[in-house]
């Protein structure tokens, strides 16, 4: 009685990246010549395609945040300017109150800036060396 035995093997390749493995794109050039090279200079591009966005964006960024930087400071000399003038019109109180008020509102939202700036870093900082995740 003669046995049949049968095997199977089941071979799987992956990469990570924009650009496969060399020994892969030799054999793209050898299916089609000069494939490879279609393969990377389309890897070229999406990578430029990509910084220019990423560039975009944090121009854009900056851009707001100095407006919104700018917006701030009129804010607040205008209120400054107007307790001035309410103090001046013997109106202490409410004088005070708006200057003393836009003075503590600064000051809070500067500080509550420069907190959550900190832990942001602090965030990409463990994410970065694998002690926390994204």
């Amino acid at each position: 009685m003669a046995r049949v035995m049968e095997a199977q093997f089941t071979r799987a390749v992956s990469f990570s990246g924009p650009l496969p493995p060399p020994e892969v794109l030799r054999e793209y050039n050898a299916i089609m010549p000069g494939l490879a090279d279609r393969i990377v200079t389309m890897a070229e591009t999406q990578s430029r395609h990509r910084m220019a966005l990423e560039k975009n964006a944090i121009e854009s960024d900056v851009s707001r945040a100095n407006k919104g930087l700018w917006a701030g400071v009129a804010v607040a000399v205008l209120f400054a300017i107007s307790g001035f003038i309410l103090i001046l019109t013997n109106h202490d109180t409410a004088g005070a109150t708006v200057s003393t008020g836009t003075v503590a509102t600064l000051a809070g939202v500067f500080v509550y800036g420069t907190v959550s700036r900190h832990r942001e870093r602090t965030h990409k900082a463990k994410v970065l060396t694998g002690e926390a995740q994204e």
